[in-house]
């Protein structure tokens, strides 16, 4: 890790505007919001906005990026932050708890954690090593972590060639030993330097979700393999199962309810009738998966944090609102986090109000910069591609779809304009791609920080990604992907189906 590393200070205001104590989240009132990340009355769950702020004195960013993970929804909504002229910068979040998170600038991260009611300040000094001022929550553990790279993880390379070599079974029962030694590691360092009992808990939280994470990747690294042994799942079980331990984590954890969704057996049952084929796994095979793999009597606070993602719960009630509300209420009467509770029943509310069609950027230096780079396409269908030279699933969405793109080459209403950075795709490897597979078509290699105000705009951290814009320069609420569409009929029904919908 880079030793240059800043670190954000967290100065938390209330939504009211009055300042609290380093402690006094835990007192004050829950403030009522209308959205489904509402807060819960309880000491750990209070909503309110939290201001970080922060000062280069030294050379200095022009942007900080937040990658907004969020554990709980699993969306991620990222925001980039300018940075003064004096090397000052501030930041705001809307929080419902504390958070134990990063921002960064370029390879350098910078850690914070924030809670409704604190008050930090934290000044980076010309060689990049952040000074915190009293009172700052978790000073000592910030500082290691964003100053001096601290953060004990399973070795990449030893885990890879662990996995390449073992059963799923073997890997996890290696992979078990390698958390044994982290904990070991946590108790160490915590002694070693001093933590308190608090900033153990973090590091150790923040520690084991990473590892655990870290097991799932097993099915990557062996094309996609799925086991479905609850047995062989138990590392779950290192984990803390207390959510003022875990829930501050969002990133970390945003990305391991991911692989606990998406892998066996939560996501997974074996189907012997069907001759060893997975099918998807109902809710109380899940359940019934999930109290296996924990040695509980109710479903765990990770199996709840997959039945609150925003997405999912979106898509399903697009197919069948019916179903996806009577699924959605009978987990919500599963959780047992009141918190989650919450947020399970705004959801739902959310879902059934009517969505619009259609929606106006934000004026700011995003839309500024998009509207320079597709203004002339204006009273055109303009779809957007983002991608890069690196990406995969990029690359593999626009090798497959060149017939396609072909014939929507031939639409006079519709524009397809491929967005990348220079960062992202350097341009050597941009130009002999251009030149294979992209030849004659709308290519845009924009700044690194350009590209980054984009990614903020439309709220996306993956790619592919893609946005349509209509005709008036309005944003079109919809989901696609060129590999969705398995020719050129299917595209055109999409399309008209768009051209209805929004009177073009």
């Amino acid at each position: 890790m880079n030793k240059r590393q800043t670190v954000i200070l967290t100065a938390v205001m209330l939504m009211t505007g009055t300042a609290g104590s380093a402690n006094s989240y835990t007192n004050r009132p829950t403030q009522t919001t209308d959205n489904a990340q509402t807060a819960v009355a309880d000491s750990f769950f209070c909503h309110g906005r939290s201001v970080l702020l922060g000062r280069f004195t030294g050379n200095h960013p022009e942007i900080i990026e937040y990658y907004g993970y969020n554990g709980v929804t699993g969306e991620s909504k990222p925001t980039t932050y300018d940075v003064a002229a004096d090397g000052s910068f501030c930041i705001s979040l809307d929080l419902d708890y504390p958070i134990f998170d990063y921002v960064v600038h370029g390879d350098n991260i910078l850690y914070f954690y924030a809670c409704p009611g604190d008050t930090a300040n934290v000044t980076i000094d010309s060689t990049g090593m952040a000074h915190y001022e009293e009172p700052t929550n978790h000073k000592r553990l910030l500082e290691l972590m964003s100053n001096e790279g601290l953060r004990p993880k399973i070795n990449h390379k030893a885990k890879r060639a662990m996995a390449q070599k073992s059963t799923f079974a073997e890997f996890t029962a290696w992979a078990e030993t390698q958390i044994d030694s982290l904990k070991g590691m946590v108790d160490s360092i915590s002694g070693s330097h001093g933590l308190t009992a608090e900033e153990r808990k973090l590091l150790n939280a923040y520690t084991m979700i990473d590892a655990c994470t870290d097991c799932f990747d097993y099915r990557y690294i062996n094309g996609f393999a799925i086991d479905t042994n609850t047995d062989d799942y138990h590392f779950m079980r290192h984990l803390p199962t207390d959510a003022t331990a875990c829930l501050p984590c969002t990133s970390r954890l945003y990305f391991l309810i991911n692989r606990y969704k998406h892998h066996g057996p939560i996501c997974f049952m074996d189907d012997t009738a069907a001759q060893g084929k997975f099918v998807p796994a109902t809710d109380s095979a899940a359940i019934a998966a999930d109290k296996a793999v924990f040695g509980a009597d109710s479903p765990s606070l990770f199996l709840q944090l997959t039945w609150t993602n925003t997405k999912y719960n979106r898509k399903a009630y697009q197919d069948n609102p019916e179903e996806a509300t009577k699924s959605m209420a009978k987990r919500t009467e599963l959780t047992t986090l009141p918190y989650l509770h919450h947020v399970l029943d705004g959801q739902i509310k959310r879902l059934q109000k009517p969505v619009a069609s259609a929606y106006e950027l934000p004026e700011g230096q995003g839309t500024d910069i998009f509207r320079a780079l597709t203004g002339k396409y204006r009273g055109k269908y303009v779809l957007i591609d983002f991608w890069s030279t690196g990406c995969g699933p990029c690359r593999m969405a626009i090798e497959r779809s060149g017939k396609l793109r072909d014939s929507i080459a031939t639409l006079a209403d519709v524009e397809l304009i491929f967005i990348t950075s220079e960062d992202e795709s350097p341009q050597s490897a941009y130009d002999k791609y251009v030149k294979e597979n992209l030849q004659g078509e709308v290519n845009l290699r924009i700044p690194n920080t350009d590209y980054k105000r984009l990614m903020s705009l439309f709220e996306f951290n993956g790619i592919p990604h893609n946005e349509l814009v209509a005709p008036d320069g309005r944003i079109i609420n919809t989901d696609f992907d060129l590999r969705d569409f398995k020719d050129f009929d299917s595209f055109n029904k999409f399309m008209d189906g768009i051209r209805a919908a929004s009177g073009n």
